[in-house]
């Protein structure tokens, strides 16, 4: 079975194809009077440290030219930065489950999927944790991640609360409109 990821962004769209095989395949389309790839295929997180079950992506758009995607590396438990030239990185998370607040690899999630760019942060939708985390860059090419909305290990539905208040059942897709991060609980 194959699967597709896309996100859209001012004239870009990214799409994200994983095929049965461990090769994940990113693209950058144009949306001018064509649609054509401007950029050409690359490969995602080619040999050892694998991306498996990418689900959320997020372009980042304050950097020009467009310089990296964040993917939401589920069965990894870890968020990834991708450059163009399909370099992939961890930008945070340990890769064994949890709810560390750190930086880069001290940081931990579980089971991420959502992922939106607001400027400079990364907000990632922790399913398993029940939480929305934010990543600001730290020094190097990874982020430090706190827990922006919800409590670890703490499901339920709360709106219009701050913070750790906030409750959420799975959440599993995130949006980012201007300034506005929009939630979706898989439950």
């Amino acid at each position: 079975t194959s699967l597709m990821f896309v996100v859209a962004t001012q004239n870009l769209v990214g799409v994200l194809s994983t095929p049965q095989s461990r090769t994940r395949n990113f693209s950058y389309y144009s949306l001018g009077e064509s649609f054509s790839n401007v950029l050409g295929p690359v490969l995602v997180g080619i040999g050892i440290d694998t991306v498996r079950h990418p689900h959320g992506i997020g372009i980042d758009t304050v950097r020009h030219p467009l310089t990296f995607l964040f993917v939401a590396d589920s069965a990894n438990h870890k968020i990834r930065r991708v450059s163009l030239s399909g370099a992939t990185t961890t930008y945070a998370g340990s890769g064994n489950p949890g709810a560390a607040d750190n930086v880069g690899t001290s940081a931990s999630f579980s089971t991420p999927e959502g992922v939106a760019v607001i400027g400079l942060d990364v907000y990632v939708a922790d399913t398993g944790n029940h939480t929305i985390r934010k990543l600001t860059p730290s020094t190097g090419a990874v982020g430090e991640a706190t827990t922006f909305a919800g409590a670890a290990g703490i499901f339920g539905f709360t709106d219009n609360v701050a913070g750790p208040l906030a409750r959420f059942f799975s959440p599993s897709s995130l949006s980012a409109i201007g300034t506005d991060l929009y939630v979706a609980d898989s439950r």
